[in-house]
């Protein structure tokens, strides 16, 4: 098995597990007194569907061109930036957060922390000890995990002795979060921009997550937004989210009912029962885990934990089973944030906690994003692949607008920034990184990949090829000859 391990929780949200199913996705604290879970859904996005009409002037590619032959860079970089229309991409979003609050009674000891990737289940477990008391007794045990055949994500909670619990959320969203039955949950909607937040659109996405608790014993019911679990040794809670979002170029659906969406997946949890659950997420996870291993060494484990096993690598000597984990982290990331039926993983996979991230955490396409996906055939992850060919698909057709408007070319073109509504157009910025088209181009390096491991003729017949010839023939229109 392939375990990272820590001896503390997370004090910052690098240090956070992350899990996910490939649409939800959960930054998970391991706190003692207070767990801090941060939530993400794949299509929560800023925005909504684009009207990319804007044109460049007549002439705009030989003008911009002929400045650069002259060596007239600066009035080159002037003209670009006067005439080459631009927008800012739109933001991935932070969903919320569930706090999980613990009755403290007694100080914590032998604090473990771990996530294994063979099983994608995260753990925490705590010893504590009552001063009165002679014996150490086992606190609490915490499991979780992010399930695609359910899609949900649960916490199992185990106490050697009665614990009570609140559940609080909150989210940097427009929202608002309502009681059911033991559960509650939050419904919101995504900003029109994110920098800074405006809700003028009302056309943006909405959202919910849900949280329910169940118990064998005790009680627990929800109270003016508040969630609480009283007098039990054990503790189910089951998170759910989704989102209104219908496809890059459809309106999200206002009629949708979100609340009852996640209300039926976590329904259908408990009907199915925990034990069953896990067992189908661990045998759902492991059919693409288990198709690859990698050996450095006799011995990947170590009894360091996983910061001091980083901190005590040795070049010359090198710890190659870390080095194998980090290998298999790697495909950890992938199948925990790109499944079928996705979106393909952003700047950050799934997971992101800022309201404003770095590069709006978007799908950054002058190396990020295949980056992302250069494990996926070699690793026999193909699957995992799908999303990506399918966002190359819808952006081979959104991408034809950009191409005629902006440079007179046939085919189509992709420029540096792509989100959830498929944007192709250049991002605002220098003309030095922004007036560049060839992200489509590259992105058709993919196609050829995902034949050549599947020796698929149907899918080189249907979708490779008629989408790289689009994009030779933008390439053929948009060459010259230099001098």
């Amino acid at each position: 098995m392939y375990i990272l391990k820590y001896n503390r929780p997370a004090s910052i949200w690098n240090e956070a597990f992350v899990l996910g199913n490939g649409s939800v996705g959960a930054a998970v604290y391991g706190g003692i007194e207070n767990e801090l879970i941060r939530l993400n859904c794949d299509t929560l996005w800023s925005g909504t569907v684009l009207s990319e009409d804007k044109k460049a002037p007549s002439g705009f590619l030989e003008t911009a061109r002929q400045l650069i032959f002259d060596e007239k860079y600066t009035e080159a970089h002037e003209y670009i930036e006067k005439n080459l229309p631009t927008a800012d991409s739109a933001t991935y979003l932070p969903m919320g957060n569930i706090n999980v609050r613990f009755d403290k009674w007694y100080d914590a000891q032998n604090y473990s922390r771990e996530l294994n990737i063979s099983t994608a289940t995260a753990t925490v477990t705590t010893t504590f000890e009552k001063p009165t008391w002679s014996k150490l007794v086992r606190h609490t045990t915490r499991k979780y995990w992010a399930s695609k055949p359910h899609g949900v994500m649960v916490c199992e909670i185990e106490s050697a002795m009665p614990l009570n619990l609140t559940i609080s959320t909150d989210s940097e969203l427009e929202s608002k979060t309502v009681d059911g039955e033991n559960g509650i949950f939050v419904i919101g909607r995504a900003p029109s921009s994110a920098a800074p937040y405006s809700y003028e659109c009302d056309d943006t996405v909405r959202f919910c997550f849900g949280i329910a608790a169940f118990t064998k014993d005790g009680s627990c019911f929800a109270q003016n937004g508040h969630l609480h679990v009283r007098d039990t040794q054990k503790v189910t809670l089951i998170i759910a989210a989704e989102t209104n979002f219908v496809a890059y170029d459809k309106l999200p659906d206002k009629e949708k009912d979100l609340i009852s969406v996640c209300h039926s997946r976590i329904q259908k949890t408990i009907d199915d029962g925990i034990d069953k659950v896990y067992s189908a997420h661990v045998a759902d996870y492991q059919a693409l885990f288990d198709r690859v291993d990698l050996k450095l060494g006799d011995e990947h484990s170590s009894e360091l934990t996983t910061d001091q096993r980083i901190a005590a690598f040795d070049p010359e000597n090198p710890d190659l089973g870390l080095v194998e984990l980090l290998f298999h982290y790697g495909r950890y990331l992938m199948i925990s944030s790109s499944r079928e039926g996705t979106q393909p993983t952003n700047l950050q996979g799934i997971w992101n906690h800022q309201p404003i991230p770095s590069w709006r955490s978007n799908y950054t396409a002058n190396i990020n994003t295949q980056m992302n996906y250069w494990m996926a055939e070699v690793c026999g992850l193909t699957e995992c692949h799908a999303p990506l060919i399918k966002m190359i698909r819808e952006l081979s057709v959104a991408g034809e607008k950009t191409a005629e408007n902006l440079y007179g070319c046939g085919g189509f073109a992709v420029h540096h920034n792509v989100d959830l509504w498929r944007k192709t157009t250049p991002a605002k910025g220098s003309p030095a990184w922004n007036c560049w088209a060839m992200a489509g181009a590259w992105f058709c390096s993919h196609l050829w990949q995902k034949y050549k491991y599947s020796a698929d003729k149907e899918f080189l017949k249907n979708i490779a090829f008629p989408i790289t010839e689009k994009s030779a023939r933008f390439l053929l229109d948009f060459l010259t000859v230099d001098k």
